[in-house]
């Protein structure tokens, strides 16, 4: 399997457990992840481009400035892109959680 946007889905991944001990490292990191996966999970099952504004108003918890910090810090390893104010999923992104994508049936 090719971890690309083309071939997984935000539905492919397993999320009943979070992503604790994912290559993310830390806590932090796992829930933006997450955040972004439900997201686009909501947005009819496809890797959707956000703004900041965008994240804030579709999380469904009190978002905190520190994700904004991590938002860009995934930028600078390579899992998001940013092109103007929109954040992309990147390859990446989905390579370093392919232990929590399902099996395909």
């Amino acid at each position: 399997m090719n971890f690309t946007r083309e071939e997984v889905s935000p539905a492919d991944f397993d999320l009943s457990r979070g992503l604790m001990g994912s290559a993310l490292s830390k806590s932090e990191r796992e829930t933006i992840a997450s955040n972004i996966i439900v997201l686009s999970q909501w947005s009819n099952n496809t890797w959707i481009d956000f703004t900041w504004e965008e994240y804030e108003k579709l999380c469904k918890h009190n978002v905190t400035a520190a994700e904004k910090g991590i938002l860009d810090d995934f930028v600078n390893l390579g899992y998001l892109s940013k092109q103007g104010e929109k954040y992309r999923v990147e390859n990446f992104f989905i390579f370093k959680l392919c232990g929590f994508i399902k099996p395909k049936k």
